[in-house]
């Protein structure tokens, strides 16, 4: 037990050491406020994780927290984001 724990507090740090250093000021514990906050489930779809936990999805500018997301909204968005004025021109909402 004492060995799954110390995994576990390791993927931990692991994961707190990755935002910081993409300039995201987020801990385990407020990552998990925001699941609880969100039933555990995507903000964008509702679906649920699957396999892989949400990503933490964020302003890449500004670092702001946004909310949770699961891989393939998480991967959407970010295409959305990179290409918005191509689709905004497109579907003439311009």
């Amino acid at each position: 037990m004492k060995k799954v724990r110390t995994e576990a507090s390791e993927r931990i740090r692991k994961q707190e050491v990755a935002w910081r250093i993409r300039g995201i000021n987020f801990t385990e514990q407020r990552y998990q406020d925001l699941w609880i906050d969100q039933k555990g489930l995507c903000a964008i779809c509702g679906g649920r994780a699957g396999q892989y936990r949400l990503h933490l999805d964020h302003d890449h500018d500004t670092k702001r927290v946004r909310g949770l997301l699961c891989v393939k909204c998480n991967i959407k968005l970010e295409w959305v984001e990179k290409n918005y004025e191509s689709i905004v021109e497109y579907l003439g909402l311009k």
